[in-house]
């Protein structure tokens, strides 16, 4: 996540002291930005790296801080959100095992632009922005690897102002769940569920929109049978559909 930050909190326990050396290697190995790094090398990377566990709630980085550590999600799951001038929270992106957040503000030294917290009980590896930056220099992959991040961001950055310009807010709601639909990779069947249901007050942050007009549109897609509540889930009957009414509202808008 670019440019991302803050101070380690006294209560969380640190798993330098409770994993031995051997278990602390196999989780970083798991860590896809890491899967290229020779065992050798990556264990000196290790001695560079605090391990610490995040409870639920707790924040990891704050944004506007200046620090510059970057962190790596082993387990567990976190959240970056940033406010707007106005006070609301406009929720960015859930962060999975593998992510990896804060490298932009370890390599260009600006303040952190959203806050990171906790969603479940989290192991998090963190490393100084100057060794990350040694790093990328000894280990030339890694730092292709980080040009390829930042170049998925732009895009992803350039299709959401798109989308905010040009889409209705159904029609962007409409956006959101189909991103959400291909990250679970639906099947040949079309059929994608989503465990647990996004809750309508995180689709309404992420299209700017109220969550009122998410639980209407939601209930508009459910009376056409592309989607239904499952208990805690949120089955999309049909991704193919979906897809083809997200691009005919691209496809309306260029045109205008």
């Amino acid at each position: 996540m670019a440019g991302l930050s803050g101070a380690p909190n006294d209560h969380r326990r640190d798993e330098n002291k409770e994993k031995p050396v051997e278990q602390r290697h196999l989780r970083l190995r798991s860590s896809t930005f890491f899967r290229s790094v020779p065992d050798m090398e990556l264990r000196r990377i290790e001695e560079r790296c605090t391990f610490r566990i995040y409870e639920v709630g707790e924040s990891i980085i704050t944004q506007g801080d200046d620090a510059q550590a970057v962190y790596f999600v082993l387990s567990g799951e976190a959240r970056a959100s940033i406010f707007s001038s106005d006070g609301r929270l406009v929720h960015l992106q859930d962060l999975l095992p593998g992510a990896v957040f804060g490298e932009l503000a370890a390599i260009d030294g600006a303040p952190r632009s959203a806050t990171v917290e906790a969603r479940k009980t989290s192991l998090i590896a963190s490393m100084p922005g100057r060794s990350f930056r040694d790093v990328l220099i000894e280990q030339p992959r890694l730092g292709l690897h980080v040009l390829e991040r930042t170049v998925a961001l732009v895009r992803r950055l350039t299709e959401r102002v798109y989308e905010y310009a040009m889409l209705s807010v159904n029609e962007r709601i409409q956006a959101e769940l189909l991103r959400l639909a291909y990250a679970v990779k639906p099947g040949a069947s079309g059929v994608v569920r989503l465990e647990p249901a996004p809750v309508h007050g995180d689709i309404a942050n992420r299209v700017s929109a109220r969550r009122e007009a998410v639980a209407r549109e939601m209930s508009r897609l459910s009376r056409l049978g592309l989607v239904t509540r499952e208990g805690r889930d949120l089955v999309i009957h049909d991704v193919g559909t979906l897809a083809e009414m997200v691009a005919a509202a691209l496809a309306g808008a260029d045109e205008d």
